[in-house]
């Protein structure tokens, strides 16, 4: 390039200023070198040896040490005789048993012999590991109690008269084994049982003499300890700035306490995982705390469900919201009740995203899985002082978990009160549908405080509630079908959600009889639902009659034939459908001993769907 910079005649000036540029740029790549040349940061090494000291770190295992030598500073192992076996390990005054978890580094050349090995997790002479080459290839293997349970064989071999440097990586019974540099394998021992021991420095000879080896440059650094835990921020319910504060509508269905310290453990779970995902403030800039968020879900009208409940949909719309202005992410909103130790460990590992667990009567924030036999849960809890979920001595029911989208926060969530139980099967176009659908029975129980200031479940419970969730349901129409006890009376909310998040609440009333109960649904994902109607017709009143008539809930034959007539003449006489309507009431009234109670009110108020 510094060519474009002459020209045929070139001032002195000029001549000058090139001058510069060429030791200016000169100056720069010289920079550039060095920096590329700087060495790297130097490894911490708990354990070192170049051998330039003689074997003062050394101790033999099997013998005196006589197969082993120092020259020029090298390490020489020289077997002789057949199928003799010598090992060095640390002396004691160089090794720290509490070196667990490490990474295994030397120098190994084979001069002469058919046998390499080196050894590792070294405890005794009847309990050890190895790896073994031989001229079929690569063995690691573990010495137990004098027997092998358990080995692994890979098909790679080693010149004789070739330097090689080894890499062993070790970590809770997973062996990860480099020849310069190259993954030859990486094998979990299922056998491990923390049997972490010593390294160890082997010469053998089987059949083939003799075996002459070098070793050089033993290092031992140890694999640093990462914390478990995401970082999860703990918020209490507890917390004197809200914690007197009423929890949705409290006062009318705990009067004794209504405060957020009594029943906001899912409210202050919440604003855990909207803290985790950067999610801190609304929309207009104020910050989210429990008082916060209580104070939005009570202004919405699906914050809150029933008695208590919090809406988890309410919150991924708001999500969606803030989203909009400060761009952190919408959470899509799962409940999972099934696999729950496989799918918490997926999200807390692999997706480094916290969980909301629900145990009897509480919600708690899980941040990290323990990396032991029986795996616990590290916890963030919004009322208790337990840092692990096993404290509780209460199994888990299900999770919440909240995955960073910025796509699809559509749902369908039916609400009743646990007194009745809806069964639900869903139909999209007449089809009946396999869908993962989750129901769930939940009720939460208040938080007291102890003389001592620790928190403790109280004896009072929230009323029990059933919840059923589909989530990203497809557009189309829907047959929602569901029972209960004849006669008995239904109120359930019907919350569907769109692809943004926004809410319609429908509420479905009515009495249940010998059949389901029908609803046709037509929803949009895009734009919501579009049609919600009862399916009940006259040959359904008709077919209930003869129900009640068999059941011997009707006890006259004569009435049941007078309104099974009359109903037949609802489809020949459809304008007169509000006087055949009135007249089938009369009937009722005026023969009202000829039918049981439940079923007298059945009729009474099904002929008015009519």
């Amino acid at each position: 390039m510094t060519s474009l910079y002459y020209r045929a005649s070139t001032s002195l000036k000029e001549k000058l200023f090139l001058l510069l540029l060429r030791i200016v740029l000169l100056l720069q790549c010289l920079i550039l070198i060095l920096w590329l040349a700087k060495p790297a940061q130097a490894q911490t090494y708990v354990f070192e040896d170049d051998f330039s000291a003689g074997f003062s770190k050394w101790q033999p295992t099997r013998d005196s040490g006589q197969y082993w030598a120092i020259h020029n500073e090298t390490l020489f192992g020289t077997i002789n005789s057949g199928f003799t076996l010598s090992e060095l390990v640390p002396h004691d005054d160089f090794w720290n048993p509490d070196w667990h978890n490490i990474i295994y580094e030397l120098d190994y050349t084979a001069l002469t012999g058919a046998d390499k090995n080196i050894s590792f997790h070294f405890e005794n002479v009847a309990n050890w590991y190895e790896i073994h080459f031989n001229s079929s290839g690569t063995e690691v293997l573990r010495l137990k109690d004098g027997t092998v349970p358990w080995k692994a064989h890979r098909p790679t071999t080693l010149q004789n008269n070739t330097p090689y440097h080894f890499k062993l990586i070790l970590n809770e019974g997973t062996i990860s084994f480099y020849i310069d540099s190259i993954l030859i394998f990486e094998e979990t021992d299922p056998t491990f049982d923390n049997n972490y021991g010593k390294i160890g420095l082997k010469a053998t000879a089987g059949s083939v003499t003799p075996t002459q080896i070098t070793i050089d440059n033993v290092t031992v650094s140890l694999i640093e300890e990462t914390d478990p835990r995401l970082g999860v921020k703990r918020i209490s319910q507890l917390d004197p700035q809200w914690s007197s504060l009423e929890y949705d509508t409290g006062t009318t269905w705990a009067p004794d306490d209504p405060s957020i310290s009594a029943w906001g453990c899912a409210l202050s779970s919440m604003v855990m995982i909207l803290d985790f995902h950067g999610i801190t403030k609304f929309p207009s800039g104020e910050l989210i705390t429990p008082a916060t968020l209580n104070a939005w879900l009570l202004s919405q009208p699906d914050g809150y469900i029933g008695d208590g409940l919090l809406n988890w949909l309410a919150v991924t719309r708001l999500s969606q919201q803030i989203n909009q202005v400060f761009e952190t992410p919408k959470l899509e909103f799962s409940i999972i009740r099934d696999n729950l130790l496989t799918k918490a460990t997926s999200e807390l590992v692999e997706f480094l995203r916290p969980v909301i667990i629900n145990i009897p009567g509480h919600f708690l924030v899980a941040e990290g899985i323990t990396q032991v036999e029986n795996p616990d849960f590290y916890i963030q809890d919004p009322a208790f002082s337990y840092t692990l979920l096993s404290e509780h001595e209460k199994e888990p029911l299900s999770l919440r978990t909240f995955t960073p989208s910025f796509t699809d926060l559509s749902y369908f969530l039916i609400h009743s009160p646990a007194t009745i139980v809806p069964t639900l099967a869903l139909q999209k176009e007449d089809e009946p549908l396999q869908l993962d659908l989750q129901t769930e029975a939940s009720t939460l129980t208040a938080i007291t405080t102890t003389e001592a200031g620790t928190a403790t479940f109280s004896t009072s419970s929230s009323p029990a509630q059933t919840l059923l969730y589909l989530q990203k349901p497809d557009s189309g129409t829907y047959i929602l079908s569901f029972s209960g006890p004849i006669g008995s009376t239904y109120s359930l909310e019907l919350f569907l959600y769109t692809a943004d998040g926004t809410a319609q609440i429908e509420t479905l009333t009515g009495i249940f009889g010998p059949r389901s109960e029908q609803y046709q649904l037509t929803f949009l994902k895009a734009a919501g639902p579009q049609l919600l109607k009862q399916l009940f017709n006259s040959d359904d009143l008709s077919s209930d009659l003869s129900y009640f008539l068999e059941n011997k809930s009707i006890t006259s034959h004569f009435i049941w034939y007078e309104l099974t007539r009359l109903l037949s003449l609802f489809e020949t006489f459809p304008k007169q459908t509000q006087e055949l309507k009135n007249h089938f009431l009369t009937l009722l009234a005026e023969h009202a001993t000829d039918f049981e109670s439940d079923t007298l009110t059945y009729l009474q108020a099904k002929i008015k769907l009519l």
